[in-house]
């Protein structure tokens, strides 16, 4: 087992795996979670789409271009035509053949094993994929284990009043308001708008502060002494080595 990041505050710093450790695998497969798991990260950060046939699955752009080559619009499709494509090869030979994870098969796979952050993203052709992401998440107990998270400050007021059970966050380029965050569990802020006051606020009412996406050591580092309590990135592995490091 890994040892914890703790921050100034004493608290745990959480190293967050970016779409799972996507510097060394690609982005938001199996192969990528399986190395996050294995690089020791706290938790893993993975994006959640719909389909046009309600499948859920887990992939970050609109479109198939940029890690497939075909410009075709990932939420028009079917998991019939979805699960034909190599979103391995792209990145490296070495991959070749993975395909797209269903949301079912990961939460199987890291049940026990590692936290999730489950970011919700919209394709334009997603019809109720908040409430299929929330049951699915019921359906497998996890709890605390898993935040529901997304740029979409809609869904996650629909999830808090119809599934209050569940833990919840919001993502934003920019500190967002006190009052838009209550009732959350989580803010995700990007590390160039963050603010040390910010981040103070927050934690002052009880939020979870997470920030990304830091590769950079220095950064990460300096973050770490200000108190944040997670760090989204691509590299959880050696990250977690330069901050053990740095004192």
């Amino acid at each position: 087992m890994t040892s914890p990041i703790v921050s100034n505050n004493g608290k745990p710093c959480e190293i967050i795996a970016h779409r799972g450790s996507s510097a060394i695998a690609p982005e938001n497969t199996l192969a990528a979670i399986e190395q996050a798991i294995t690089d020791g990260a706290d938790r893993i950060e993975l994006d959640v789409q719909q389909l046009a046939d309600g499948t859920l699955i887990i992939f970050h752009d609109e479109t198939l271009k940029r890690v497939v080559g075909v410009d075709e619009e990932i939420g028009n499709l079917s998991w019939s035509e979805a699960r034909s494509f190599d979103v391995g090869q792209w990145f490296s030979p070495q991959f070749k053949g993975r395909m797209i994870p269903l949301l079912a098969d990961v939460l199987e796979r890291t049940a026990g094993r590692v936290a999730l952050n489950l970011e919700l993203k919209t394709n334009g052709y997603e019809t109720d994929l908040a409430t299929q992401v929330a049951q699915t998440i019921q359906d497998f107990g996890l709890g605390s284990a898993c935040v529901i998270t997304s740029f979409k400050k809609p869904w996650i007021e629909y999830l808090k009043e119809t599934f209050s059970e569940l833990e919840l966050g919001l993502i934003s380029t920019t500190p967002l308001p006190l009052e838009e965050l209550e009732g959350l569990r989580a803010v995700s802020l990007l590390v160039d708008t963050l603010t040390p006051a910010a981040l103070e606020q927050y934690q002052r009412r009880g939020l979870k502060v997470w920030t990304w996406t830091v590769d950079d050591g220095a950064i990460a580092h300096h973050w770490r002494q200000q108190g944040i309590d997670g760090i989204i990135t691509n590299q959880p592995a050696q990250l977690r080595k330069t901050l053990q490091s740095l004192h």
